[in-house]
């Protein structure tokens, strides 16, 4: 009986590797299907961009912008545009 046992316990083991490997396969296709949908998707629908303004003042920092001006004064500053 053991080895009657043993060959029916032998023939359950194969088939459960089998469904294993079956299900293993299905579940790797799907990974790749869902990860490639995913890149697909952003390579065809990029996030928009940004634009970054800065002003700086006459020594090329953010600080003691002039805020009084009378009419024909030269005053210097320098804006920064950038884009992210």
């Amino acid at each position: 009986m053991s080895s009657e046992a043993s060959k029916q316990d032998d023939i359950k083991l194969t088939e459960n590797k089998k469904a294993f490997g079956k299900i293993v396969r299905i579940s790797l296709i799907i990974g790749i299907l869902m990860v490639s949908g995913v890149v697909i998707y952003y390579i065809l629908n990029p996030e928009p961009g940004y634009v970054d303004f800065g002003l700086l003042n006459s020594n090329k920092k953010a600080e003691d912008y002039p805020t009084e001006v009378v009419a024909n004064e030269s005053v210097e500053f320098y804006v920064t545009v950038g884009i992210i």
